[in-house]
This record gives C-alpha cells, structure tokens and sequence, in this order.
C-alpha cells in the first residue's frame, strides 16, 4: 500500500465517522421536532374539547338537555383536520371524542371530555416520541 492510497483510506474512514455523527445529530432534531409538533396539535385539541363543553353547557342551559350531534350543537369541522370529532349523548351526560387522523403526526392521538368537564388524554400518540429515548 502507498503513501497515497493509505491517506486516502483515512480520509474515507474520516467521511463516514462524519456522516454517521451527522445523520445521528440529524435524527435527534428530527425526533425533537416531531414530539414539539405533536404536543402543540395536542394543545389544539384541548381548546376544542373545552369549547365542546362550553357549547354543550350553553345547549343544555336552553334546551335542557345536551346535544346529541356536532350539528345540533352548531360545531363543524374541516374534513381533512389532523382530528376526526364526534359527539354522542350518553345517559343524561354526554361524551365528546377527537382522534387523530391516520397520516397525520398525532395519529391515533385520543381524547375525550364529558359531561364532568374533565379532558382525559385515552391514547397519547406523542409519547412514541418519548420512547425513542431522545
């Protein structure tokens, strides 16, 4: 082996330590802004689970009953939004639902609010982020 051809080889070995450092840099950044990007979906989803609430105390403040669907309760949303909303009247309460859309990044993201008020987070779909250990 020359002079030439071992320098060469270092400079290869030299690359690919580089690449690899880069792609692994690139990943954290990567998964860093996925889980970023899914916990302010979440956030948006919490505002609308609070105005369903609120609309369906209003409903029931004049109808005394709460409302069985999206339409009577006057809520429409975007067919192609990240979350798929339905609504159902349960016993003398209710139960409103939002789950993520499959594609989007809070895909099969769950939560739900009742008649209780509470927000309850069933499946956190951003905590696959979480567990890829970054």
């Amino acid at each position: 082996m020359t002079w030439r051809s071992a320098h060469s080889a270092e400079r290869v070995v030299l690359l690919l330590v580089l690449l690899a450092a880069g792609a692994t840099v690139t990943h954290q950044g990567v998964v860093r802004w996925q889980r970023h990007t899914c916990a302010a979906r979440a956030s948006d989803v919490r505002t609308t689970l609070a105005a369903a609430f609120v609309a369906q105390e209003a409903h029931r403040g004049e109808w005394d009953r709460y409302a069985g669907t999206l339409d009577a309760l006057g809520m429409s949303f975007p067919p192609g939004g990240r979350y798929h909303h339905s609504l159902a009247r349960v016993g003398d309460g209710f139960v409103f639902v939002a789950v993520g859309r499959p594609g989007s990044i809070v895909a099969g993201d769950t939560w739900r609010i009742g008649s209780d008020g509470r927000a309850v987070h069933v499946v956190d779909a951003c905590a696959r982020w979480e567990a890829d250990g970054w």
